[in-house]
């Protein structure tokens, strides 16, 4: 199946939720049943880059090369 098939990995903000839970991609495959192919595709149509980073500023990003 495509990565839009799954409802989890076709909603942005889902996705974005199970991200801020911590789970890594291995852990989002098993919850959503789809391979690991499928959640990168996801993340990488909607914009969110690996590792993925919330509540830290560009400047620390920038240093960092996220």
């Amino acid at each position: 199946m495509r990565w839009y098939q799954y409802p989890e990995l076709a909603d942005r903000a889902a996705l974005m939720e199970l991200l801020r839970a911590g789970m890594s991609v291995k852990e989002i495959c098993q919850h959503v049943g789809c391979t690991k192919t499928a959640v990168a595709s996801a993340m990488l149509n909607h914009g969110i880059h690996r590792p993925f980073v919330d509540g830290v500023t560009e400047e620390l990003k920038r240093r960092l090369r996220l």
